[in-house]
């Protein structure tokens, strides 16, 4: 009479017993490499993939979507976005091409205050740049848009803000789903002080972590 076989997840099995053409034909000559194969499959199915962590990189091309078309523009020789325009604050939007199912939970620009052609200013930005992911899902209502995880640089002072340096949101839990889409929204430096050419912004990224 079958019997049901609960798999064990405790330990995988390299090598596997297999039956051979004298041994009798009778179930328990396959029940050894059937309940290891269950086991291992158990046991990967546990623990394979689930709660590793990544990154991807916002490819940076053009933005589909900015404060102005000289926001900030592409420099050849640094290869990083410089913030060419200081006097709209409306900021740029990259979309974000996520292709595993998963978790977002952190998402950083890289920075520099006066890595651009424009150098050093004389005082701190009073408005420092921010960072934010946007979600849009879709449904058969229409799209609801999410902003998430509004970020400003916090940096402490002048020195650390003229320096290569990472600020956003971390310690989010956004589960990615093939009914979402994600952009990343980054506004640069504004207020007094702010300094045209200055801003350099390198990279952004994004971590995820994988989910069952």
């Amino acid at each position: 009479m079958s019997s049901i076989y609960t798999p064990s997840k405790a330990s995988f099995t390299v090598q596997v017993t297999l039956p051979s053409d004298g041994d009798p034909p009778v179930a328990a000559a396959w029940n050894t490499p059937l309940e290891t194969n269950a086991d291992n499959a158990a046991y990967l199915n546990d623990k394979a993939f689930y709660g590793v962590e990544g990154h991807i990189h916002v490819p940076l091309g053009v933005p589909v979507a900015n404060a102005g078309p000289d926001y900030i523009t592409f420099d050849d020789t640094l290869w990083a976005w410089v913030q060419t325009d200081v006097t709209d604050a409306g900021g740029i939007v990259w979309p974000v091409k996520i292709g595993i199912k998963g978790r977002i939970t952190e998402v950083l620009a890289e920075i520099d205050g006066d890595a651009g052609p424009g150098g050093a200013h004389g005082a701190m930005p009073a408005t420092t740049p921010t960072i934010q992911l946007v979600r849009i899902e879709y449904s058969a209502a229409g799209s609801e848009v999410t902003a998430i995880g509004l970020t400003s640089d916090p940096a402490a002072g002048l020195a650390a803000y003229e320096a290569p340096h990472t600020f956003g949101p971390t310690g989010l839990t956004e589960d990615i789903d093939e009914n979402r889409s994600y952009y990343v929204k980054f506004t640069g430096e504004d207020g007094a002080n702010k300094q045209v050419d200055s801003l350099l912004l390198a990279d952004i990224r994004i971590k995820l972590e994988a989910t069952p």
